[in-house]
């Protein structure tokens, strides 16, 4: 398992695309727009146009991810709350837990005392999934800006679905508790641009992984996914790779060059992450 120290430039990896709405798209702003707007709207920048926030693709990504790894071993990827004592991972780990971990590696590890213990827990301790994504007390290597809409696909407008409250003894309405949403209509696309700043090659094949779901229209983004809406396809345009070697990193910091990598190479980085975790075929 790989650390998160970023003392030292260790590679860049950036994903640019377009993310597709296959169906109509909701990622709700919470409120309604103003007393006579939908009840639940739709985020929007400053000129009213749309946007997926960065953090709620971010958010789904790593969720998929969380669960894939689960599937190969439950350690991969820590839970929201845990007191099983092989799982080392301190992102969700209660406080008791935590303490005796570091009594006894001060114990076992002449190197280790208690001023550097937590250093060693988060970096050697740490989940695959936070290691890339981040966690309390853990940079993460993965960024994505917010995705702004692409203006030729934007028809200006939004539609608005109404629906009703039912009562779930009942199976009836209930009275006074008509709501419209808000969505962005279907085939409208937006710029999407992913990062991972000093990640390994099985790193950079985790997150390539979780975006392939993606590419094949697997996640659903948003709100009200289960009535058909958040459908999303993402369309890769480049993948280009800023290699750690001092020649590669002035050339794109000069020119902005950097190693274009192709569906075959991102498999390549796919298969470093499948050879770390020991999961292996064809």
């Amino acid at each position: 398992m790989t650390t998160s120290d970023f003392s030292k430039f260790n590679g860049r990896l950036e994903v640019q695309g377009r993310l597709i709405a296959q169906t109509p798209l909701q990622i709700g702003a919470g409120e309604a727009d103003d007393m006579f707007g939908a009840d639940l709207s739709v985020v929007k920048d400053a000129f009213g146009r749309p946007y997926i926030p960065g953090s709620s693709f971010k958010g789904v990504l790593r969720s998929y991810l969380e669960s894939l790894l689960r599937a190969i071993d439950e350690r991969l990827a820590c839970l929201c709350v845990t007191d099983q004592p092989e799982h080392s991972c301190p992102t969700p780990q209660q406080n008791a837990l935590l303490k005796a971990r570091a009594e006894t590696l001060v114990k076992e590890r002449s190197e280790i005392t208690q001023d550097n213990v937590l250093d060693y827990i988060y970096l050697e301790d740490t989940c695959r999934v936070c290691q890339v994504f981040g966690a309390n007390g853990l940079a993460s290597k993965v960024i994505i800006p917010d995705m702004a809409v692409d203006e030729a696909t934007w028809a200006g407008h939004y539609q608005i679905r109404h629906g009703v409250s039912i009562d779930r003894d009942t199976g009836t309405q209930v009275s006074g508790r008509l709501f419209n949403t808000e969505a962005v209509p279907t085939g409208t696309a937006f710029h999407c641009r992913v990062v991972i700043e000093n990640g390994s090659p099985a790193d950079q094949g985790l997150v390539l992984l979780g975006l392939k779901a993606f590419e094949h229209s697997l996640v659903t983004l948003g709100g009200s996914a289960s009535r058909g809406l958040g459908q999303v396809k993402l369309e890769i345009d480049s993948c280009v790779e800023v290699p750690a070697d001092p020649a590669g990193l002035i050339d794109f910091l000069t020119g902005g060059m950097g190693v274009e990598i192709d569906d075959t190479g991102r498999k390549v980085k796919i298969a470093a992450l499948r050879e770390e975790l020991e999961v292996y075929g064809a």
